[in-house]
């Protein structure tokens, strides 16, 4: 079996790499989202039925810790870590003169920093894997100058 993580998987592109993952037999995934309505329905609207296994986690990135990291992937088995997604991430929609300090950080603590502290809690079992990937999802919305999203100036 190959282990994937996903972060944000509640919607977006984390919602359909679960279900395209799901879909696919020999995997084991785990997928972690804030929202645990939305991870309900996430849940509920996956039928795999290949031998793949769906573990979602309601859990906030920022707030993750190399120790609770651990705890789940004990909790589900995972003993090495083939594939990790960092697909969380925070958009806070204001105009950049409206966005205070403390958007910031939280921006920066969702998009960069909890990323940066989960590749490092990852990499014993990444190693273990013979074939390992890290994946990190980020944004094209800072790239063009665009007024769907004034909160995109933190990019």
């Amino acid at each position: 079996m190959k282990n994937i993580l996903i972060t944000g998987v509640s919607s977006g592109i984390g919602f359909h790499l679960v279900k395209t993952f799901s879909n696919l037999p020999g995997y084991n995934i785990i997928g972690f989202s804030r929202n645990k309505n939305k991870l309900k329905q996430l849940k509920s609207g996956i039928k795999s039925s290949n031998g793949s296994n769906l573990y979602l986690e309601s859990i906030d990135i920022n707030k993750l810790t190399s120790k609770k990291l651990q705890q789940i992937f004990a909790k589900h088995k995972i003993k090495k870590l083939d594939v990790l997604i960092n697909n969380a991430g925070l958009l806070i929609n204001k105009p950049f003169l409206k966005l205070k300090p403390a958007d910031w950080q939280s921006i920066y603590n969702t998009n960069v920093f909890s990323q940066v502290a989960l590749i490092q809690y990852c990499y014993a079992l990444l190693k273990k894997s013979k074939n390992a990937h890290i994946v990190n999802i980020s944004s094209l919305g800072g790239i063009p100058v665009t007024d769907k999203f004034p909160g995109l100036s933190a990019y």
